[in-house]
């Protein structure tokens, strides 16, 4: 799921809304909140503004849009929105807290956007053109700094365009917690990622740590371990190990010097070099091929940071920005594996390349009393203990609590994080237009319509009549 929210850069009027809709209908397009609007007034024998009581309702919402419409795709594929916020003197929005009695002309602002299923819009760029047709010739771009405290009020920051400016969710929680520990946010490298990738596969991971742990192993004794020549060759080829030769002291059985190929025994010979134990040449003395990690290998085992590389570029193919993501954040004593901004909601990440422990469980519920996160998710390459579960179903946290047992899973919990925080975005976006339809909740209708993850206490359902009831209110 994605959501998709943007403003025009300039100042609108009302009639241009008016205009703009009219455009849309010309084009083939259906406002079904104008629509509905007007059947219902055009059952009771009048218009939408015949009397004084039905233009208060139609011009003095208590939402965040004065006005706004929805425009909805084949098949529930997506939700095309528009909506005009009122601005008044003092720099609030309509709807927002701070008001004002101030009798000077409000300004208004027009925003368009999407709730899409697969993350793809379909109609909003055609949409955006015939708005684009009706405003095209009006100069009134004002600078994104005109509205940046009314929209920082309402949780939402810009990112500049052309002519339309991007609104992004953005967690207040994240930036405060910037500002109060040490994380870098750094993007992996295709070496690191391809090398995370491979680690991620739990025999070659042994196999690297076993090798990081001794120093290095001899290619002999690879049979011991559950690996062969083979995976030796693709760490080799990864950047992970690397192959040398160690040069063993025929008297001692004790390695004495290692080098990067036969070859260079020669030339060894030549400088005079010997053995310090048995005072042989190098070429006299024993020799093995030898498995040694390299700075490559170390790095992305150290704190199980190829864990962090997997998860970064599983955000990044969602859409998370990079520096919207704090891995390794450290707070005096308290150390979070990651922390990300995932559409507003702020996410807490636990890492961990061994089981998650009881004694894991309960350092991460201390961390989550102290940062309040939205989600947490708990990812092992081996198993989250029986206990710890029961632990947590005992405790119940107040944040959504996800466990990825094995990396194979990965991929299909971030999703599912991201999909319900995005969820509840769009059931934020859908309830502005629940003042703009006759007192009818729209937002929740439409929520199993479009699949929108719906809390529980927030479900809507009218049984069997919900299909009749929705196709009377919205002409479906």
């Amino acid at each position: 799921m994605r959501v998709i929210m943007r403003r025009y850069k300039g100042e609108v009027e009302p009639q241009d809304y008016s205009n703009i809709l009219e455009s849309l209908r010309v084009a083939g397009f259906r406002p079904r909140i104008s629509e509905a609007n007007s059947a219902y007034f055009a059952a009771l024998g009048s218009g939408l503004e015949d009397t004084p009581e039905q233009a208060t309702f139609l011009t003095q919402q208590s939402g965040r849009y004065r006005e706004g419409d929805l425009i909805f795709g084949p098949d529930w594929g997506e939700i095309v929105y528009l909506g005009v916020e009122e601005q008044r003197p003092s720099g609030s929005l309509l709807g927002s807290r701070r008001r004002t009695s101030s009798t000077a002309p409000a300004k208004y602002h027009l925003e368009i956007g999407a709730i899409t299923r697969d993350g793809e819009s379909r109609l909003l760029v055609p949409i955006q053109e015939k708005v684009m047709g009706i405003l095209a010739k009006k100069d009134r771009h004002l600078p994104d700094s005109a509205m940046a405290g009314a929209l920082e009020a309402v949780g939402l920051a810009t990112t500049p365009d052309a002519t339309w400016t991007d609104l992004i969710w953005e967690n207040k929680k994240f930036d405060g917690l910037s500002t109060q520990g040490s994380f870098y946010t750094a993007e992996s490298t295709p070496e690191q990622k391809a090398a995370a990738a491979l680690l991620g596969e739990k025999e070659l991971w042994k196999l690297c740590s076993a090798v990081k742990a001794s120093g290095g192993l001899l290619l002999k004794n690879l049979e011991q371990t559950a690996s062969g020549p083979e995976d030796a060759t693709r760490l080799e080829v990864a950047g992970l190990l690397c192959k040398e030769r160690v040069i063993i002291c025929r008297n001692t059985k004790k390695p004495v010097a290692r080098i990067p190929e036969a070859g260079a025994l020669e030339n060894l010979d030549r400088e005079g070099t010997r053995c310090a134990s048995c005072g042989r040449k190098f070429s006299e003395e024993l020799s093995d091929e030898f498995l040694s990690p390299t700075s490559l290998c170390k790095e992305l085992l150290d704190h199980s940071r190829w864990m962090s590389v997997l998860l970064l570029e599983h955000l990044k193919s969602i859409g998370v920005p990079m520096e919207r993501v704090m891995v390794e954040f450290r707070e005096g004593s308290e150390e979070v594996d990651a922390f990300v901004d995932l559409d507003g909601q702020l996410m807490m990440v636990e890492l961990k390349d061994k089981e998650f422990s009881l004694g894991h469980a309960y350092a991460l519920a201390a961390r989550i009393s102290v940062y309040k996160p939205n989600q947490v998710l708990i990812v092992t390459t081996d198993k989250v203990a029986m206990d710890v579960k029961n632990h947590f179903e005992r405790a119940k946290p107040e944040p959504r609590l996800a466990y990825v047992e094995g990396l194979a899973g990965l991929r299909a919990q971030i999703d599912t994080a991201a999909n319900a925080a995005r969820s509840e975005k769009a059931m934020t976006l859908l309830g502005y237009f629940d003042p703009l339809t006759l007192g009818f909740g729209i937002s929740k209708l439409l929520a199993s319509k479009l699949g929108i993850a719906v809390k529980p206490h927030e479900a809507f359902t009218l049984g069997a009549g919900f299909d009749n009831y929705l196709t009377t209110y919205v002409s479906l």
